[in-house]
């Protein structure tokens, strides 16, 4: 329960507290412990039902469940540590939640059921691994691998993120100079150069007719991309085929494409992994992966191997249609139902994916770096082309 307070402090300052106790004893302890004393005293119960403000980041989840798992493994009972945690988060939403699950709990919900309810917070997979491990008896190691899978899926996010670091920042720069040459300094030197009465060359004309357009057309230019993506975030959400095929697009890119295929199956060998590991049925684990790929292609694929498993397939079989799993996952699959150890065969599967991955983004930060300084050379040899070129002429005509 939480409770909002106006209390005095040892000095005589009075301010206002927030704090979390089981019921009015356990606040008054808790006061005491402080050196407070309680002038006024709210609860607020009722603001505890409404979700999270806001979706929990990445990185809170990765420390809840670590020091979930160090609370636990010491042998902290599960609604203290909860409370405790509650107090100790910096973050508003994680705080939220924690606070309602606590409630849940006292009331006899078990924790899996108690982050159900929040989505926004935990998704289906951390759910389904949470509720294997109370119901195994393993829920400390179970936040040890939840933890260790979402720090890693984490560094892959920072990986691509670092990736796009430098384009963009070179993308930028070329786009400011882009509009400086063509909103700026080229309209001043067209009059310049139509004034030398000499013929111009066809990349001065080309460029001046470039910067005219800019000039006339530039703001409708520039909302065209923004338009273009609305209309076509808005076409795949009302047909989710074309989400589907978009996503295949996507997987079929050059350069790209390969490492968003990697990511996509690492997800599904480390998902599959820790939730086959756990105990949790085949079908269930299959189903739980559609959603943690983050591809509908992938996704739809692994719908399909799960109905053909249903149907007395071995997931191997299952998932050599459609072409989206690599002969080497399926060999290590195959390899793992033969000895029963599918799960440990997964994790070896995840940890190549991993290491290719992180050497597929290197490889291409080193193409697209030097790449996109060549193309801004080519741009600035261009304009000083169009514009030095009528002017050395007109200084040979000027010299005879």
């Amino acid at each position: 329960m939480h409770y909002q307070l106006l209390a005095a402090d040892r000095d005589g300052r009075v301010r206002r507290h927030r704090l979390n106790a089981a019921n009015l004893a356990d606040l008054e302890q808790r006061a005491a412990a402080l050196g407070l004393t309680v002038i006024h005293l709210e609860t607020r119960a009722g603001l505890l039902t409404r979700a999270a403000p806001r979706r929990v980041s990445r990185r809170t989840q990765i420390d809840f469940f670590l020091q979930l798992e160090h609370l636990l493994g010491a042998g902290l009972p599960l609604l203290d540590a909860l409370r405790e945690l509650d107090d100790d988060s910096v973050d508003a939403a994680m705080r939220h939640v924690l606070a309602v699950m606590s409630q849940d709990l006292e009331r006899g919900s078990t924790l899996s059921a108690a982050m159900r309810a929040h989505p926004r917070a935990f998704g289906p997979v951390i759910v389904a691994l949470v509720e294997a491990g109370e119901l195994s008896g393993e829920l400390p190691v179970i936040c040890a691998r939840l933890s260790d899978m979402l720090r890693r899926d984490d560094e892959q996010r920072t990986h691509s993120i670092r990736l796009l670091m430098y384009p963009l920042f070179v993308a930028g720069v070329l786009l400011a100079v882009c509009v400086f040459l063509l909103l700026y300094l080229l309209p001043q030197l067209a009059g310049f150069l139509d004034s030398l009465g000499a013929a111009l060359p066809w990349q001065t004309r080309l460029l001046i007719s470039t910067a005219s357009a800019a000039e006339r057309y530039g703001p409708w230019l520039a909302a065209l991309p923004l338009l273009t993506l609305a209309c076509w975030r808005l076409a795949c959400r009302r047909f989710p085929p074309l989400q589907l095929h978009a996503d295949r697009w996507r997987l079929a890119l050059p350069l790209l494409g390969p490492i968003r295929h990697q990511i996509a199956l690492s997800r599904f060998a480390a998902g599959f992994a820790l939730l086959y590991s756990a105990g949790i049925p085949l079908l269930t684990v299959l189903e739980r992966c559609e959603q943690l790929v983050g591809n509908r292609a992938v996704a739809a694929a692994l719908a399909d191997a799960r109905r053909r498993v249903a149907g007395g397939s071995t997931l191997a079989d299952a998932l050599a249609t459609g072409g989206l799993f690599p002969p080497r996952l399926r060999r290590l699959i195959r390899l793992g139902e033969q000895t029963g150890a599918l799960g440990r065969m997964l994790a070896h599967a995840d940890h190549g994916y991993q290491r290719d991955i992180r050497t597929g983004i290197d490889r291409l930060q080193r193409l697209i770096e030097p790449s996109l300084t060549v193309l801004l050379g080519l741009i600035l040899a261009w304009v000083l082309s169009a514009v030095l070129s009528p002017l050395h002429s007109a200084t040979l005509e000027l010299t005879r």
